[in-house]
Order: structure tokens, then sequence, then C-alpha cells
């Protein structure tokens, strides 16, 4: 079984070679499959809320995570932290329907500066 390892730091990856048996599905009896608790999974929330809400909200979540999750694995925020900030970078962002290419890079750039202010701004009153 081949398994990608990708380094947080240069995001470069490697494939590694496992000895382990490959997982049959089929094998492993019944698999039961339930509505997530919106509450308690909160980014799945924030994913449903931003594909509604349509127009730039999905790349304003997906690039704003890209940024928590990189602050997150350089250890400058905590696990917790990541829905909240992704929430107010979504809740402070101005949300366009029918954007332009101009249109989503300027959400794009817009939403990369919010994560990195709000996580820093929180990161310093927690010190």
């Amino acid at each position: 079984m081949l398994l990608r390892k990708t380094s947080a730091d240069d995001r470069s990856s490697e494939r590694l070679q496992l000895d382990i048996e490959r997982l049959d599905i089929a094998s492993q009896g019944t698999l039961e499959f339930f509505q997530p608790d919106m509450e308690k999974f909160t980014c799945i929330k924030l994913a449903y809320e931003a594909g509604r809400a349509g127009g730039t909200a999905p790349a304003i979540l997906n690039v704003a995570n890209d940024v928590v999750e990189d602050l997150f694995l350089h250890d400058k925020i905590a696990f917790v932290d990541i829905s909240r900030i992704l929430e107010e970078v979504l809740g402070k962002s101005d949300i366009l329907q029918n954007p332009d290419i101009s249109s989503v890079i300027q959400s794009d750039k817009q939403a990369r500066a919010a994560a990195l202010e709000i996580a820093t701004t929180e990161s310093a009153s927690h010190a």
C-alpha cells in the first residue's frame, strides 16, 4: 500500500511503501452512516453555509481554511481556534454573487489577510 507523506514546511510529498494488507471494506460488515452533528462539527456546518450562500463564499472559506491550517500546522493557533476563525472570516467578508475573476482574486486576498489578522490578534491577546 502506498501512502503520501506531506511536509507542512514545503508542501512537497513523497510516497511511503507500507507493508500492510489492503483494506477490503466489503469484508468489514455493515457500515452505518449518520447525519453529522453540525454543532459539534462546525466546519462542516460552515461549508454547507458557504455552499448555500454561493458566489465567493466557498472560495473565501477555502482560502481562509488554507491559512488557518498552515497556522495550526506551525503551532501558531490551537485546533479549537480553526472553526471560530473561519466563521469570523466568513462573517466579515463581502460575499459577491456572480463575481468576475478579478473579484475572486480580490476576495482571496482579503480572506487571507482577514484570517491572518484574526489569528494574530487572538494569539497576541492570549500570550
